[in-house]
């Protein structure tokens, strides 16, 4: 009979199971209890009973936080610490050589090191008596532990535990290159939430579009892992925004770096590396081409990386551009005629070629293609969407009332048109936070400037407040302080 601490002799191979033992530290409670693990002799045990007895792993982290951690709202007795012992839990053993050494699985490496991560988490906020407690009882603490809570959590990127309200959406205004709201959706794990980022598009073009699907799909399961969702086809449930005019500002914003380009290449073909042979006809209409656009446009300011966003725009413009035939008289015939530079542009931007070398500009400046008409496209299908929605008379509300209105760097003739448009995507993103609000969401994110563009407009909706970032942040900071920060 083997002794207790001893290994269990099974057969042709050895298991050594070792005893892990911590100090348990008090249990608040309002009356001394009797702990709820006791020390007990090892016993021997078949295969069968061992795994029938076994906690799993909820059970397992449940009961070890119970008495591991200060929680609030409970006064401390003389209850004396003990020692828990438990029993190493089952997993399929790797053995290596003829020590019959056990070893674990990268997978339960990784398990195994997210547990103790999120213990040490919780008893460090635990722990320091200088600092007011986090969790509001112990039945929060032990959801939390367990993974049924989705208002708490632990924000790497600040090192600091945040909460947010759980009978209010919390609207919160984001400069896209610092804290986003990614990173709270992992924190807190809630899948109740909306963000700019993910975006509707047209149904009817989705329906007849397998490549636009594609090409959604693709988007939203990149914005999935970065919230450390499960990427799912149904991700149309977080979309802040609708396509059309969002597609539109960002061509607006693009055409005058095509501008730029077009001179650019026009004016000094030799010196850019390109073969263009410029007829009379061809510069006449080039003249014509840059007349119409405008030279020397600014470039669109931004903090942070745009070049990624435009070319995710200029390739879902393309693929539009061959199932607007509901919203424009001949948007195919412009694809059959212009399909190959298209494509070919594509590539070559995702290969890090500039723009004023791509195909896209050498058409334009053979006078083979017109960005206007191409733009226009888009333009009438955007019109004709809100038309359809019947919502028209109450977006003209929404213009007039509005506080603020993005106008942005583009080019003088596209100052209008980017107005206009801006107001469509926030009147849109309007509608669907009241209506994220009414289906009891959590959480929505947005860009700092469209918060201060509706500013006004949710301020005074019961059930949703509004915050820039930053200062949610510096509040969750201060409220719950970390040891060490």
């Amino acid at each position: 009979m083997p002794q207790e601490g001893e290994g269990i002799l099974m057969k042709s191979r050895i298991r050594t199971h070792k005893k892990r033992t911590r100090e348990q530290t008090p249990d608040f409670s309002a009356t001394p209890a009797q702990p709820m693990f006791q020390s007990r002799p090892f016993v021997v045990q078949t295969q069968s009973t061992q795994k029938s007895q076994q906690p799993d792993l909820k059970t397992s982290l449940m009961q070890a936080k119970r008495y591991g951690h200060h929680l609030s709202r409970i006064q401390p007795t003389g209850v004396s610490a003990g020692v828990v012992t438990q029993p190493m839990p089952i997993q399929r053993a790797i053995y290596l050589g003829s020590d019959k050494q056990r070893l674990e699985t990268p997978q339960q490496e990784e398990r195994k090191k997210k547990s103790e991560n999120k213990n040490q988490k919780v008893e460090d906020m635990g722990s320091d008596p200088n600092r007011h407690f986090y969790f509001n009882d112990e039945q929060e603490m032990q959801d939390y532990a367990s993974g049924k809570t989705e208002t708490i959590g632990y924000e790497e990127k600040n090192q600091a535990w945040v909460r947010i309200p759980n009978d209010k959406l919390l609207v919160l205004g984001e400069d896209h290159s610092q804290t986003t709201l990614p990173d709270i959706v992992r924190a807190t794990k809630t899948k109740k939430y909306i963000y700019e980022p993910y975006t509707e598009y047209p149904q009817e073009l989705l329906q007849e579009s397998k490549r636009l699907q594609q090409t959604s799909h693709k988007r939203n399961k990149e914005f999935d892992l970065k919230s450390g969702q499960k990427p799912d086809k149904s991700s149309s449930s977080h979309n802040a925004e609708k396509l059309l005019p969002k597609l539109i500002v960002a061509l607006l914003g693009l055409r005058t770096k095509v501008n730029e380009a077009v001179e650019d290449v026009a004016m000094n073909p030799r010196n850019q590396g390109t073969r263009t042979s410029l007829r009379s006809s061809g510069k006449k209409r080039m003249n014509r081409i840059l007349n119409r656009f405008g030279s020397g446009s600014a470039t669109p300011q931004s903090n942070y990386e745009r070049s990624q966003a435009e070319l995710y725009y200029l390739r879902v413009a393309m693929l539009m551009a061959t199932k607007a035939a509901k919203y424009q008289q001949n948007p195919q015939d412009l694809w059959n005629e212009h399909q190959e530079q298209f494509n070919t542009t594509a590539k070559q931007l995702k290969q890090g070629k500039e723009l004023k070398n791509t195909e896209f500009i050498q058409s334009i400046v053979q006078g083979q293609f017109t960005y206007d008409a191409f733009l226009q496209s888009f333009k009438n299908a955007a019109n004709a969407e809100l038309q359809s929605s019947g919502k028209e008379e109450e977006f003209s509300q929404f213009e007039e009332n509005k506080v603020l209105a993005q106008s942005g760097k583009v080019a003088q003739e596209d100052q209008q048109d980017k107005k206009k448009f801006e107001n469509m995507r926030e009147f849109y993103m309007y509608e669907k936070i009241k209506k994220a609000q009414e289906d009891g969401y959590l959480l929505a994110g947005i860009g700092y400037a469209h918060q201060r563009g509706l500013e006004g407009k949710l301020d005074n909706i019961p059930g949703i407040e509004v915050k820039a970032m930053w200062d949610f942040v510096d509040e969750q900071k201060a409220e719950h302080p970390q040891q060490g920060s």
